[in-house]
């Protein structure tokens, strides 16, 4: 059978293969139906579920959050449990739903459901002990107990205030503002205002309120006798009234901090539940989701995928393949069998001319793939080199880099110490400075003794004349003057004393204090030097690390040069092996062409002819090759590939 027959019985054969192309067409269509059903059936809901469970643990975890917030009201509390119940309620229906979807559709994805189940399930578990504890926080009628906490605290510290003060007047008639009115008293206003539902906490501020307005109006009459320069009545108003009143106040202020106590403890374990545990499983149950969500988009893409491969393969299949293909293959199945015969002999003839021109190019390919496979050798040897010696410096400069690191950790430590010493000299200092005052008052003090001394001498000389003046009945009244002039001069002297060693001790502290300025100057100047040399020893750190950085890329560079290098060395030994492998393929093609004469019907078989289009055109591109070849030797170093001669240029 010649070859134009062979041809047209080929086209019928394609004809009847477009037919059956078609029909495959057909059934791709039925099949883009069934998955455009999944999607609508199965896909979009599970979507839905996933994305529904989400914004309900989201809502969750807002509520949650928001019961942690201290100053909210206990109906905006209740408003969010409501939330709390309603989003769990939702979150659960949602996940019974999407689990029959798995279980009747999407198999394989049964472990991680599970999965989400248990850890969702545990979520759930801890936000109903959050919930728990903030209702029984909620019991104690404290919402607030940190603000509460330092509102008592700090009431307690301005009544103890008033106390100094009362104090100081009695002692040295200083006298301040406030303090005898209760109601004008900050805490007093407080009050005015505080409600509670706890029981105790309400019994307790009832009494508080009592002992409270007592004790203003014990300062109130302290303040008014001491007007009226009666001290002995003031004190006895201070001992009797004030320090009772001040005592059942401060008590008071203890049992409310108690009763604190156990809410600020129930609140402490509510926020470490919500900012810990519960935070910890909402992340997992999150994650889970993300993983349910990327498993449903993979099966969405896995179809879309399918649905453009039927849609393409049904339009190019049955437009092309049916219509153009049939008509095609039956009205021009002569016309191409004979125009192809004409055309196979001119190609087969150009064939035996090419394969002449392959056979010569390969060889000289395989002659410069050889040298090139030398030389690249030659450069992989140099590049191992210069790669350890790269290795080495990269090492050097590592160990250079820690060892500052660690001179600098040093000095970091030392400067650390020094801070430490100069805050314990700054301590000193304060302390010796506040010993100068203390002695400066007690200078003071012993001073009024002084005073009272010679007041009391006087009192006693005046005591004695007066005796002496009344005879023998003042006798007895005499002798007790003269001791009690005695015990005066006794007092002074000793006080006298007394304020020589305190002025001693004061001009000693002074000296301390000096001393003490002076160290602290000292240690000041050295931990700026400290200072100084760290921040020099950091900045050689990061030269040092910069430098191993480039080291360490230059090294990474010369590594990939190597590895280029290898590569070109085998691709190079590979051309000369397929230049010799094309060198017997083409003696191979010059017997196949000859048989495809034969076959075509020409029996010149490798005749000489004249050279057409096609053969001038493949001398042409071997002519480009052989003079680009002899450009790339000159710019090599003068080197001349195999194939022109050898010799130098």
């Amino acid at each position: 059978m010649r070859f134009g027959t062979k041809l047209i019985a080929g086209f019928v054969g394609v004809s009847l293969i477009t037919v059956l192309v078609g029909a495959s067409g057909w059934l791709m269509g039925n099949r883009f139906v069934g998955n455009i059903n999944q999607m609508e059936q199965v896909i979009i809901p599970s979507l839905r579920l996933i994305g529904e469970i989400r914004e309900d643990v989201e809502t969750l975890r807002v509520a949650t959050r928001t019961l942690m917030n201290p100053l909210l009201s206990l109906e905006e509390r209740k408003t969010q449990y409501g939330h709390l119940e309603r989003e769990k309620k939702e979150a659960l229906n949602a996940l019974n739903e999407y689990k029959k979807l798995v279980e009747e559709h999407l198999t394989g994805q049964e472990e991680l459901l599970e999965k989400f189940s248990s850890a969702f399930s545990d979520y759930i578990k801890t936000t109903e002990r959050f919930v728990s504890i903030s209702k029984e926080m909620e019991l104690t009628g404290i919402v607030n107990p940190q603000a509460l906490y330092r509102n008592i605290e700090y009431f307690r510290g301005l009544h103890y205030r008033t106390m100094l003060n009362v104090a100081n007047l009695l002692a040295w008639k200083e006298e301040f503002e406030g303090g005898d009115d209760a109601s004008k008293c900050e805490f007093g206003r407080w009050l005015e205002g505080f409600s509670t539902s706890n029981p105790d906490l309400a019994a307790i501020i009832e009494k508080i309120t009592q002992s409270h307005e007592a004790f203003h109006n014990a300062v109130r009459r302290i303040k008014e006798t001491v007007a009226e320069r009666d001290l002995p009545r003031a004190n006895m108003i201070y001992r009797l009234d004030l320090k009772p009143a001040a005592d059942e106040t401060f008590g008071y202020f203890e049992q409310i901090i108690n009763i604190i106590s156990k809410s600020n403890g129930l609140y402490s374990d509510m926020v470490k539940l919500g900012m810990n545990d519960l935070r910890d499983k909402q992340k997992i149950v999150q994650s889970l989701l993300a993983e349910m969500t990327d498993k449903v988009n993979a099966i969405v893409e896995a179809q879309r995928s399918e649905i453009e491969k039927s849609t393409s393969s049904s339009r190019v299949i049955i437009g092309l393949a049916v219509v153009v293909g049939v008509a095609l293959a039956l009205l021009l199945g002569s016309y191409i069998a004979v125009s192809t015969t004409r055309l196979v002999r001119r190609i087969s003839k150009g064939i035996q001319d090419g394969s002449e021109l392959v056979a010569s190019a390969s060889a000289q390919v395989s002659s410069s793939s050889q040298r090139i496979a030398e030389m690249t050798s030659e450069q992989a040897s140099a590049l191992e080199e210069t790669s350890s010696a790269l290795e080495q410096m990269a090492s050097m400069a590592e160990r250079n880099a820690q060892d500052v690191a660690t001179a600098d950790g040093h000095m970091k430590e030392a400067s650390s110490i020094a801070r430490e010493a100069e805050d314990s000299i700054k301590s000193l200092i304060e302390a010796l400075s506040e010993m100068n005052v203390a002695s400066e008052e007690m200078s003071k003090i012993i001073k009024t003794i002084d005073e009272i001394a010679f007041q009391t001498n006087l009192l006693a000389l005046n005591a004695a004349v007066e005796a002496a003046r009344a005879g023998e009945a003042g006798a007895g009244f005499a002798v007790v003057a003269e001791e009690v002039r005695s015990l005066a001069m006794r007092s002074g002297e000793a006080a006298k004393n007394t304020s020589d060693l305190i002025e001693a001790a004061v001009n000693r502290v002074r000296q301390g204090m000096a001393i003490g300025s002076k160290t602290r100057e000292v240690f000041e100047k050295f931990v700026e030097k400290i200072a100084e040399v760290s921040k020099l020893l950091e900045n050689i750190a990061l030269a040092s690390q910069e430098q191993k950085e480039g080291i360490e890329q230059v090294n990474r560079a010369v590594a990939e040069m190597d590895r280029a290098v290898q590569n070109n060395a085998a691709t190079a030994e590979e051309s000369a092996s397929v230049a010799e492998e094309l060198n017997a393929q083409a003696e191979q093609l010059r017997a196949y062409v000859k048989e495809l004469l034969e076959f075509v019907g020409t029996g010149n078989g490798g005749a000489p002819r004249r050279m057409e289009k096609g053969d001038e055109k493949l001398a042409e591109i071997v002519s480009e090759v052989e003079e680009r070849r002899e450009l790339r030797g000159r710019k090599n170093g003068g080197l001349m590939l195999p194939g022109n001669g050898g010799q130098d240029a």
